[in-house]
C-alpha cells in the first residue's frame, strides 16, 4: 500500500493497494496522477526514481 497525503490537514488525497510483488514505483506513477501544480512532494530518499522525479517536475509539481 502506498497513499497520498495532505500534510496540512492529514487526509488522504489517493492510495493503492497492490500486490506485494507490485514495485513501488508502478504505484507511485499511480498516485502521481492525483497530484497538482503547486503541492509540495515529501518522499523516501530510498526510492530510486530520477526519471519520475523529472516527471513531476516538469508538471510543476516539485520546486
Amino acid at each position: 500500500m502506498r497513499a497520498l497525503l495532505s500534510c496540512g490537514t492529514r487526509s488522504v488525497i489517493d492510495a493503492v493497494f497492490d500486490p506485494v510483488s507490485t514495485d513501488e514505483l508502478d504505484q507511485a506513477r499511480y498516485l502521481a496522477h492525483s497530484m497538482r501544480a503547486g503541492m509540495l512532494l515529501l518522499a523516501d530518499r530510498n526510492y530510486a526514481a530520477a526519471g519520475q522525479i523529472a516527471t513531476l517536475a516538469a508538471r510543476g509539481h516539485i520546486y
